[in-house]
Order: C-alpha cells, then structure tokens, then sequence
C-alpha cells in the first residue's frame, strides 16, 4: 500500500506541475496580447506610406487608415500613376503582398515604403525594343510545309512550319560569327 500511496503522491505532484506549467503559459500569452493590443492602440488609425517605383520615383499617400486592405492601396496608386491595379505587384520587406490582407497584418507603419512591380499576372512583357531585331533575317513560314531535312551543323533543323521567325541582331556580339 505504501508504494501506491507513493505513485499517487507522484503522480498528484507531475500533475500539479503541469497546470503550473500550462496556468504560466496562458499568462505569459495574455500578458504578449496586451502589450500587442497596447502597441495597436498606440499606432496612428492613419498613416503615409511611401511607394517606390522601378524607375526610383516615390509616389507618397497620405491619410491612409491602418486598416486598409492593399487592393485600396493599388487603386490609389492606379490613380496617380494610371497603372492598373490588376498589374501592380507590391512588395514589403522583401513579401509580395496580397490584395485581401492590411496594411496592419503586414505591420506597416507610418512612412514605410513599398515597392511596385509591374507586370502583366505573371506573363511575358509583350514590348522588344526595336534595336535588338535585325529585320532583314525575318523569315516567314506561314505558308510553308516542309518535307526536307535541314542540318545546322551536325544538328538537325527544324523550320518554324506556320509561324513567322522574327531575328535577333547577334551579329559581331560574339567572337564567331
């Protein structure tokens, strides 16, 4: 009987440590939401945030609630800048930052900067600048069918049957031409 007074007792103080355990944990818990709750409390309702294009240029916007969801913030750089918002990639501390959360999830404060990238919903940019095309190798194989065997080299050539080749000026780019 002893032994089993003794488990008991054992396993009465593991108990009893654990609920002292868990009774610190929630406290220590309650105690970071205050102070979480304390730090919100102290930040502006309304801030200025800073959005730094490619080209380097600020764009400020002013009185914007704390609160406000990063797809109001595109609109308000769609206009001043006349960039669709669908096009606008925004990024925080290195996050590209989604259209249905806030500011205040990301912890953007009064005067921080964003960066916008602007893309086409991750396609291809469609612009080539002229000055990298040489025209004069354009081919066009729109109406072609072929039933030759071209070789470049000891590779086989396959012609672009359909399409219209458009030739990229590499002419005295590399050694050999």
């Amino acid at each position: 009987q002893s032994q089993f007074l003794q488990q008991i007792q054992l396993q009465q103080s593991q108990f009893s440590q654990q609920i002292q355990s868990q009774h610190s944990q929630q406290l220590q818990i309650s105690q970071q939401i205050q102070q979480n709750s304390n730090q919100i409390s102290q930040k502006p309702t309304m801030i200025v945030i800073r959005i730094c294009t490619l080209n380097g240029q600020i764009i400020p916007i002013k009185n914007v609630p704390i609160i406000a969801k990063i797809s109001v913030i595109k609109f308000h750089i769609e206009s001043k800048t006349r960039v669709p918002s669908n096009r606008q990639r925004l990024i925080y501390s290195g996050i590209l930052l989604k259209d249905n959360l806030t500011l205040l999830d990301y912890n953007i404060l009064n005067n921080n900067v964003m960066i916008n990238l602007i893309g086409q919903n991750n396609e291809v940019i469609n612009f080539i600048d002229s000055d990298f095309l040489d025209p004069m190798y354009d081919c066009d194989f729109t109406n072609i069918v072929d039933d030759k065997k071209f070789m470049r080299g000891s590779y086989e050539y396959r012609r672009p049957c359909g399409w219209k080749r458009i030739a990229v000026k590499v002419l005295n780019k590399y050694g050999n031409n």
